[in-house]
């Protein structure tokens, strides 16, 4: 007897490994795992401008990372009260009292991106919401309210042909720019209960059909929705807030990732690099230096391993 519909993935045709330069963007599905992929050692940028929710804005990000073009000054914006300047079109990490400053900080991010010599190989993007917030001042879409007042904002719903034109342009940027890209989309399991329970269910429909229209041949998709809401689909896996996935959650998730895109090799290399951020991490007790010696050489012993695991073509 089953007790549950487990959703079985299988290899994809995209393959990731230690060659692969990937840039992730968009929600916390992003954030999550990217940071998995970066402790096994993939070259990987997670959310330059910061966490990301909706096609419109990540699309603008995408723009600005790839033509070099600068944020627009008039989307800056300051906080009276607690006096420093932000940006609507990124994350509230970037602040500074000054507004000069914080498109400097801008600027540092476009100028790393492109410090990277290897061209994009992948590119997800994680979509967590068709709901928008117009600046009612610019007529423009932001990326992030900074909890300023909901007066300087008109709420609104991005229609399936809305999402698919800004993906599309997304699509297309990329490829313009890096022609053997493959761009994987996927819609974030985090609920967007501040919405409405109807409203993001909603919100998360048009989304998923939006990305099954775009018939691309670069573009794929990644469940990780699903995985969520159909194969675990209990809120013993999800976090205290039960809003976002827990750990054990998204562990899961990672590992069906690791199914769909990994090489055999690429899981090799992965699981040594891990095993080797550990014992860096490590902290020797006592002072026995012969212990000490040896515990460094197997470090440099398993560095030596994974170099050498590099060199030889993934398969």
């Amino acid at each position: 007897m089953d007790f549950r519909t487990e959703l079985k993935v299988t290899k994809s045709e995209v393959d990731i490994n230690h060659q692969s330069r990937i840039l992730m963007i968009g929600s916390c599905f992003s954030d999550n795992i990217g940071a998995q992929l970066q402790a096994a050692g993939l070259n990987v940028q997670v959310n330059p401008f910061g966490t990301v929710f909706n096609s419109h804005s990540i699309n603008v990000q995408i723009s600005t990372l790839l033509k070099r073009q600068m944020f627009s000054n008039i989307l800056l914006g300051r906080n009276s009260a607690e006096d420093y300047a932000f940006h609507f079109d990124a994350h509230s990490t970037f602040n500074h009292s000054q507004e000069e400053m914080v498109m400097k900080q801008l600027e540092e991010v476009i100028s790393h991106f492109r410090a990277d010599p290897k061209p994009l190989t992948h590119c997800f993007v994680s979509l967590g919401t068709s709901w928008v917030y117009e600046h009612v001042a610019t007529n423009n879409i932001v990326a992030n309210c900074h909890k300023m007042p909901q007066q300087l904002f008109t709420k609104k719903l991005l229609s399936v042909e809305e999402n698919k034109k800004c993906m599309k342009e997304t699509v297309d940027q990329l490829t313009l720019i890096y022609p053997d890209i493959k761009i994987i989309f996927t819609v974030s399991p985090v609920r967007h209960i501040k919405d409405g329970i109807i409203e993001n269910a909603r919100s998360k429909a048009i989304l998923i059909e939006s990305i099954h229209q775009l018939t691309q041949p670069n573009v794929f998709y990644f469940p990780a929705y699903e995985l969520m809401m159909d194969d675990l689909r209990d809120y013993r896996f999800y976090a205290n807030d039960l809003l976002h996935p827990s750990s054990f959650a998204i562990n899961y998730i990672w590992e069906k990732f690791t199914t769909v895109y990994f090489t055999k090799k690429t899981l090799e290399i992965a699981k040594k690099y891990e095993n080797l951020v550990q014992m860096k991490n490590h902290r020797m007790m006592g002072s026995d230096p012969i212990k000490n010696q040896k515990h460094q050489q197997n470090i440099e012993k398993l560095e030596l391993e994974i170099e050498a695991l590099r060199k030889i073509k993934s398969n």
